[in-house]
């Protein structure tokens, strides 16, 4: 009789697929699987031995068995292209443990470790399946059963190493009747596990929580040994290794028997580590980067509104009922913070992974002779070259990056190619995941810190988020943290980077931009790589939209006018179509300010303008009229916080309890500068405004029996604080007086919702009157430039209560109040009714920039 062959674990093994999960040795029945590292490789690989009874129960629990069944096809069960991409999932979160001790000791934000010394300690399972490095042999890992907190803590960290999570599958199944497991591994421990629960009921029933990490690779053992080779250590002198820690992004530390210790940086580490030199052929064959199969995912923070966190925060996915009730236990018990954050987010901080799992993989598995079905992706040329490149470098390229001698040439070289290879593929391939599209660069953003720029940025994003289908933003500016006021922007595919460009008087300042410039500038001809963010974003963008209210002028010196135009002007280089978008400008008196203006405005494709003197310092430096577009100001569509947080705000502050009338004053830090000309040193000017506001705030009390808020609309960068001369006008006044100074950051939502509160606002900051009389709050404007009267003035004609800051003094200031407080309810009236046209001619910008852009997809 003819014997059928059954196939084993050694078929995977040969055709070089075996993902080194350990699946096959935890639950070989006659237990004829061992573990070896193939030195060589630098992986775990099983071996079958002399037990063996060719049950072929190894190969029908592999999870990469499927890849080489014909004929094959992949049930795609994932709903929406959303989950097709990221599996299902039920909600998306970026958070930290709250134990500052766990939070640093571990890779980005503690939350792993701390969840499951939660569900340890709570009795939601008896046992986890860890891994830590091994104590007698430091530079390979063990996996095991830890069931105190303690060795949970103990496995802390990420481990860049190969790991057979699942061999200690075996443990689990003889464990005592009723115990109950959590295990933390990688997808292919994930995915290995669930394949073997469909054979194995008992196990189903015993591992009931799965903890899952983002993963890219798996590094093999030669990707140590090139760290340890570049940190000029000696394997017979390490006592113990730690890839990750202190901190975030952290340093790799490896500690010596004489009891020394010698640290990478981790960004440092990994070039290395997450270089393709070290990729085993297992992980090339891998779908799976984001653990789709746990019940909860978690991974690196790798976007910019976390890049100055240096304690860690993990982003997170809860895929089940289960990781969603453990999340909001934890959150509870006060053991980990939460916040909340887009699917989109999370994409973008992986997007090179999502490209190698989900698109190029096809193109790999044809090159390996494997059936992989991708996700929603059309392969293209570019994903074989991409391939190609990969399989060169893991498979014949990192032999020369074992070498002590050279290695660290050759892994510098692979990955100046990696990046290179990168982006010639999303250039002249296509993006990845999601459908094509419109990337707008949005400029010279200053800080959330201004909530007038803030309201600028939100107001710009939420338009034309609505009129662009599958719009995408990238903010550049100066401080491009902009956490405090995600809150109130959900929704949006949206990053923030650095500026590329700034030109001011630091040398430090001026050589970095002059390296983004030439980095991007030989990039986009094909030559080299761009190994900063912020010029990688820049590059990406298909449009460049303006933002910053009033920063094209000499108002601020040539200086700040050159730093501005260039990064507008960087656009029309590379070129992508550039929008000056509801910009106040100019004027430009200087011959060499005429000059970069003239040089900057005939080059940009769509000119609009907020208010209509701006128009007349364009058209008298030779821009054509018709180019030129006036509307109003964006921030007229930008709404308050709701009624309730306000209020909340208000309590909190010690506001809601005031009986009578409310005035608001929004004091500024710079505006004494433009001001007070009989006074010629800076310090003097500023004591003599400071001392104005003081005799104001005391008037308002006395004379108009009135309480005074202080709301400060800038808070910063720097010495640039509201803040500072609130607490500096608040000092001058007697201990009765009924003032209270705002000393909280709010988000600029909540800002504008207290101003909506006041009876009466006085303003030295423009976008904090915008804010008001878009309440139809009277109103009283104190200016320093041409702004204000182009947009309270004129547009919404209340040039009779602006107050040019150059004839400030105590006694015009009484002239404007009385005057609009004899006409309150008018003004509030003339304001709320004209509000409805100037939001329409808000929109208008946008309606203006969507044409333009549809016009050119």
């Amino acid at each position: 009789m003819h014997r059928i062959a059954i196939k084993t674990i050694e078929e995977i093994v040969a055709r070089r697929i075996c993902s080194g999960c350990g699946t096959c040795i935890g639950l070989c029945p006659s237990k004829a699987i061992s573990l070896y590292i193939d030195r060589k490789k630098g992986i775990f690989q099983p071996k079958v031995g002399g037990k063996c009874t060719q049950c072929g129960f190894c190969y029908r629990i592999c999870h990469r068995g499927e890849l080489l069944e014909e004929p094959w096809e992949r049930i795609v069960s994932s709903k929406t292209e959303m989950e097709s991409v990221t599996g299902p999932y039920l909600g998306t979160y970026y958070g930290f443990s709250t134990n500052p001790e766990i939070r640093n000791s571990s890779s980005s934000g503690g939350l792993v470790t701390e969840i499951l010394a939660f569900a340890l300690e709570e009795g939601m399972v008896d046992g986890a399946l860890v891994t830590r490095m091994n104590p007698d042999d430091p530079l390979e890992p063990e996996t095991f059963i830890a069931r105190t907190r303690e060795e949970v803590l103990e496995c802390s960290g990420s481990k860049y190493c190969p790991t057979p999570v699942n061999a200690a599958l075996r443990a689990v199944l003889d464990s005592d009747k009723g115990e109950r497991f959590a295990i933390v591994g990688l997808p292919c421990h994930v995915e290995g596990l669930s394949k073997a629960c469909e054979s194995v009921s008992k196990l189903k029933g015993r591992i009931t929580l799965k903890l899952g990490l983002f993963c890219n690779h798996t590094p093999t053992f030669w990707g140590t040994r090139s760290l340890i080779n570049k940190l000029d250590v000696g394997r017979d002198e390490i006592a113990e290794i730690s890839y990750r820690g202190e901190g975030y992004p952290g340093f790799s530390k490896v500690e010596l028997k004489d009891g020394r210790t010698v640290r990478s940086s981790f960004p440092s580490s990994w070039d290395i580590l997450g270089s393709s030199l070290f990729y085993a052929t297992g992980c090339l064959v891998c779908d799976d980067g984001l653990c789709e199969k746990a019940d909860i995912s978690f991974g690196d923070a790798w976007l910019p509104m976390f890049s100055n966190d240096d304690s860690g925060t993990s982003l997170t996915i809860s895929r089940t009922e289960l990781g969603e009730e453990i999340l909001d236990r934890a959150v509870d018990a006060g053991r980990i913070q939460l916040g909340n954050i887009g699917m989109e987010e999370i994409l973008d901080s992986q997007g090179r992974m999502l490209y190698l799992k989900k698109a190029s993989i096809e193109a790999r598995g044809k090159l390996l002779g494997v059936r992989i079905s991708p996700s929603r992706h059309l392969t293209n040329p570019f994903d074989y070259l991409h391939s190609v490149f990969y399989l060169c470098n893991s498979q014949i390229i990192s032999r020369l990056a074992r070498s002590r001698i050279i290695g660290g040439k050759v892994s510098s070289l692979s990955k100046r190619a990696e990046n290179a290879v990168w982006q010639i593929t999303m250039r002249m391939g296509r993006d990845f995941p999601g459908n094509p599209k419109t990337t707008i660069g949005i400029v010279n953003h200053t800080s959330c810190l201004n909530k007038g720029t803030a309201a600028l940025v939100k107001t710009r994003v939420k338009l034309l988020n609505e009129l662009i289908p599958n719009a995408r933003f990238q903010v550049f500016g100066a401080d491009p943290d902009f956490t405090p006021e995600m809150e109130y922007l959900k929704d949006v595919d949206i990053t923030f980077s650095s500026n590329v460009l700034s030109i001011g008087r630091s040398p430090k300042v001026l050589f970095k931009s002059f390296k983004n410039l030439i980095e991007i500038l030989l990039a986009s001809k094909g030559w080299g790589s761009m190994g900063n963010e912020s010029v990688r974003r820049y590059h990406a963008c298909d449009y460049i939209v303006s933002t910053g209210g009033d920063m094209l002028t000499e108002d601020y010196g040539l200086l700040s006018l050159a730093s501005t135009a260039s990064n507008l002007t960087l656009g029309k280089t590379l070129g992508k179509p550039v929008i000056i978008y509801a910009e106040s400008v100019g004027p430009f008196k200087k011959r060499l300010s005429r000059m970069l203006a003239k040089y900057t405005f005939r080059r940009v494709d769509l000119i609009t303008l907020r208010d209509e003197i701006s128009k007349g310092h364009l058209l008298d430096i030779g821009v054509e009229e018709s180019r030129i577009h006036v509307t109003t100001d964006s921030a007229f569509l930008f709404e308050p916080a709701p009624e309730d947080r306000v209020n909340e705000i208000l309590e909190q502050e010690g506001l809601s309890d005031i009986d009578g009338l409310l005035f608001g004053i929004a004091p500024s830090k710079i505006i004494a500068s433009y001001g007070f000309d009989d006074i010629q040193d800076s310090k003097a000017k500023y004591e003599a405004y400071t001392s104005l506001m003081s005799k104001l705030v005391e008037y308002i009390n006395s004379k108009m029996n009135a309480s005074v808020v202080l709301v400060p609309h800038v808070m910063g960068p720097g010495r640039n604080d509201d803040r500072i001369v609130s607490r500096d006008i608040v000092q001058k006044l007697g201990a009765r007086s009924r003032c209270i100074s705002l000393e909280k950051e709010y988000a600029s939502e909540e800002v504008k919702g207290i101003i909506g509160k006041c009876d009466l606002f006085i303003g030295s900051r423009m976008h904090s009157t915008i804010a008001s009389t878009s309440q139809s709050v009277p109103t009283i404007a104190i200016a320093y430039s041409h702004k204000t009267h182009g947009i309270i003035g004129r547009i919404l004609g209340q040039e009779d209560f602006i107050l040019d800051v150059k004839d400030l003094n105590m006694e015009k200031l009484i002239d404007k109040i009385e005057k609009i407080w004899n006409r309150k309810d008018q003004v509030s009236e003339e304001l709320s009714s004209i509000m409805g046209s100037v939001r329409a001619e808000a929109v208008r910008n946008g309606i203006l920039v969507s044409d333009f852009i549809n016009s050119n997809e």
